[in-house]
């Protein structure tokens, strides 16, 4: 993750990781390696990687128990950025790889199945944000994702 913001031309603040946010992470189920990530960079504001940002880490679980985001929990996916348009980048919390959502379909409630409204890149939480950050054909949303890992097979 140093070598995404390294990358950056402003370097996003840092708090630190609240007690009861890393409390609310770990009875999600997050793993450890993602808690000491958001440990070792603590944003405390949105951290623009490209066209995609990394949210305030003390407010994930405030996005993640929106009633909306309902689907996400069940589904074993946490919120911890958006997208270009306000997709939702979500980690699996069983693989701990991230990826988009389509936030029309999960908003709307249209989707029956999360499958249908998620591309998951296979990307670590650091790939990801140096690929957004360094890479500009990276996908910005959840239909460019689909696009892009379509075409890298």
């Amino acid at each position: 993750m140093k070598e995404a913001i390294d990358s950056l031309d402003e370097v996003p603040r840092t708090l630190a990781l609240f007690p009861e946010t890393r409390r609310w992470l770990e009875e999600r189920g997050a793993p450890d390696d993602l808690i000491d990530l958001l440990r070792a960079f603590p944003f405390s504001s949105h951290a623009q990687f490209g066209s995609v940002s990394f949210s305030d880490v003390n407010q994930i679980p405030e996005y993640n128990d929106r009633p909306e985001s309902k689907q996400l929990k069940v589904n074993g996916l946490l919120e911890i950025g958006s997208g270009l348009n306000g997709d939702p980048i979500v980690v699996n919390l069983e693989t701990g790889t991230v990826g988009y959502v389509s936030h029309a379909e999960l908003w709307e409630g249209t989707a029956t199945d999360i499958d249908e409204i998620h591309c998951d890149l296979g990307l670590s939480v650091a790939e990801f944000f140096l690929a957004a950050a360094t890479d500009k054909a990276f996908p910005g949303d959840f239909f460019q994702a689909l696009d892009f890992k379509q075409a890298r097979g």
